[in-house]
């Protein structure tokens, strides 16, 4: 039953035949088309006329499926087709969507087959007959490819065209069915009506082709390609929004779990869910991550979790990054491999290498990325957001993936690289795929909502940063008074107010200090110098570089305030909650992106203005003024440290097991 759909006077139901009549009793497959239509008055009848134009003798009939249009589709259809009996023209009020009328014009077909063409004309209807000829000759589904030899688009912008392959490409990966044809997400093809059961069809999406390869009822081989140009509309604006690709990522989500050539790790998630192979104690990972004696803060992270994991599980396999040092792993819990390098392409057939020879060591995969770490280079970087569903897809186990930064969570004022339309679409693309591999988990419950938001799909889950500190407060320093910059050197901090805040601190107060440790971003390490520059002759301020992981804790309980100065959320967490741990008090800007990352994950700070030096400078007068309130601080955010890196660890692994909560 359609909901919401009636026919228009004139081009009416009257000319069905009667149910489990034919008009395909002789001659060549007779064929019903569908016209999905919104908003196409200025192109409707010129498709129905081509299209009978180029079916020629062939029984024929055109159902033009409308969406209620403003611009008065329908109507302008029946004035030109009132009386034609080959044509019916339907309208719907309900839900709106391209598959949903289609999937009315199947309901309505009389034909044998059924076949289905944009009003636009990027289809030209004059391909039909070669698609027909296909159906002739015993195809079960014929499909017009843009991609196959002889095919190609006409008029596209470079824009359009990396949409429309990397869409296509990710369909092809996460759907079995789609694998077979160069073009699955093509609106253009005929089909058997045999092939569909619409009840069958839920039409949720704009590319209902991905159903009925997914579901249909058809042989292996009997699908067919047709080669065609497509060109751009002439006539007419597109109708597609950005809610329509967030539409077709949930669909591919939820089709993979019908596609009956899916098997174990492909199928209905909860099949994909480990389960604890001794009697209670959890299953055990293998943990993609940098990894030390890599000094960045992924590494660090890492580095607790596999703890937190040997702790769990009584083993972890880390398929961690090849670095320049040597390993040290000591527990003999840990499993390492250096199968990929940073900065490197080849890297990312290595995480997979590595996740493909050690298999049968692990139950589930734990993604731990950024989501600009693996590559400098933009296309470096989209690529490698796509590791943690064809690693899902390629070892077939479950897979979770934490996200440290979003890039849906960038200021592009306040970094050097511009994200332009196109970063962003791929951004966009490249987030939906690391939902598509599992679930995902973030450090800030501002991230959980703002995934839930943007992507109506996936499991997205907040778990604590968590720390490897003692919880207790080291003695607050309060004379001298000490500034702490930590972290790499990169864009992305605002040394230049806080060299003006210590600058006037200092005129008053000459025995603060401000203290720099971390080395260059490995991104940006031009910047480093630039900061050095900047900074070599003002008193007070030393840098330290790198400091050797025993040593940060000595750095830590000597100084007085952690500065925050971050013009962006990527990189803010790591260091604001390994000073947390220390029970180091943070003056941190007050920007809500800036606060999701650190003060609402727990603990407090004193908030500035972002770019302020007179408010920062303040902010220190009253802090250094005030050693009951640095060492309340101090309590409050060693309290704040409560969530264990063991505890995480088994979060996650719930995660992985178990299923989201409901």
């Amino acid at each position: 039953m359609s909901d919401g759909v009636g026919t228009i006077p004139g081009g009416g139901e009257g000319n069905r035949p009667v149910a489990g009549a034919t008009a395909d009793d002789v001659g060549p497959t007779g064929v019903s088309v569908v016209v999905p239509t919104f908003n196409e008055a200025e192109n409707v009848c010129r498709v129905v006329s081509r299209c009978f134009a180029a079916l020629g003798d062939r029984p024929a009939e055109v159902i033009v499926v409308d969406d209620d249009s403003p611009d008065r589709t329908a109507e302008r259809a029946r004035e030109r087709f009132g009386d034609d009996d080959r044509v019916q023209v339907v309208c719907r009020t309900g839900k709106r969507g391209l598959s949903r009328s289609v999937v009315e014009g199947f309901r309505r077909a009389s034909h044998d087959c059924v076949a289905v063409i944009d009003a636009d004309l990027q289809h030209p209807p004059e391909t039909l007959p070669a698609l027909l000829a296909e159906i002739d000759d015993g195809a079960a589904l014929a499909i017009s490819s843009r991609y196959a030899d002889g095919g190609r688009i006409e008029n596209w912008s470079l824009w359009h065209r990396i949409v429309s392959r990397g869409a296509t490409a990710l369909a092809r990966l996460v759907l079995p069915s789609a694998r077979t044809v160069s073009d699955p997400l093509s609106g253009f093809f005929a089909v058997r009506r045999e092939v569909v059961d619409h009840e069958a069809i839920d039409g949720d999406g704009y590319k209902i082709l991905l159903e009925i390869l997914a579901k249909g009822d058809y042989a292996p081989g009997s699908v067919v390609e047709v080669p065609y140009v497509f060109s751009e509309r002439d006539r007419g604006e597109s109708n597609r929004t950005l809610g329509e690709y967030g539409d077709f990522v949930r669909r591919l989500d939820r089709l993979r779990r019908h596609d009956p050539a899916v098997e174990g790790g492909l199928g209905d998630g909860a099949s994909e869910r480990s389960t604890s192979p001794d009697g209670g104690r959890a299953g055990r990972p293998a943990l993609v991550s940098a990894y030390p004696p890599a000094t960045d803060g992924l590494a660090h992270y890492a580095d607790g979790l596999a703890a937190g994991y040997a702790e769990t599980a009584g083993a972890v396999t880390v398929v961690g990054s090849r670095t320049d040092g040597d390993d040290d792993v000591t527990d003999a819990r840990i499993d390492l491999r250096r199968d990929w390098r940073k900065g490197r392409l080849s890297g990312l057939y290595g995480i997979l290498h590595g996740l493909w020879e050690s298999a049968h060591q692990y139950e589930f995969v734990h993604f731990n990325v950024k989501p600009t770490y693996f590559g400098s280079g933009n296309v470096h970087r989209f690529l490698s957001l796509f590791v943690p569903l064809l690693a899902r897809i390629v070892c077939r186990k479950p897979t979770v993936v934490t996200m440290h930064d979003l890039v849906e969570d960038v200021d592009p004022d306040a970094v050097d690289e511009r994200l332009g339309p196109l970063q962003r679409v791929g951004a966009t693309l490249a987030t939906a795929a690391v939902l598509l591999a599992g679930p995902v988990t973030v450090t800030s419950e501002r991230y959980r909502r703002l995934l839930a938001a943007k992507y109506p799909f996936g499991e997205v889950h907040h778990v604590p940063h968590g720390v490897r500190g003692s919880g207790e407060p080291s003695p607050v320093q309060v004379a001298p008074f000490r500034l702490l910059l930590f972290g790499f050197l990169s864009p992305y901090k605002d040394y230049e107010t806080v060299f003006a805040a210590v600058d006037d601190l200092r005129a008053e107060r000459e025995d603060a200090e401000l203290w720099i440790v971390g080395e260059a971003h490995p991104d940006h390490p031009e910047h480093a110098e630039r900061i050095r520059d900047e900074a070599v002759d003002r008193p007070g301020v030393r840098f330290f570089g790198h400091v050797e992981e025993e040593m940060l804790p000595t750095i830590f309980e000597r100084a007085s305030v952690l500065v925050v100065p971050y013009r962006t959320a990527p990189g803010v967490s790591g260091p604001y909650q390994r000073a947390k741990a220390h029970g180091l008090p943070a003056v941190v800007y007050d920007e809500e992106d800036i606060r999701a990352a650190t003060i609402e994950t727990g603990g407090t700070a004193s908030l500035v203005p972002p770019g302020d030096p007179a408010a920062m400078r303040a902010a220190f007068d009253r802090l250094a003024e005030d050693p009951d309130r640095l060492a309340a601080m101090a309590e409050t955010n060693a309290a704040a440290a409560d969530t264990t890196m063991v505890e995480v660890a088994r979060e996650v692994t719930r995660i992985a097991t178990e299923g989201a909560d409901e």
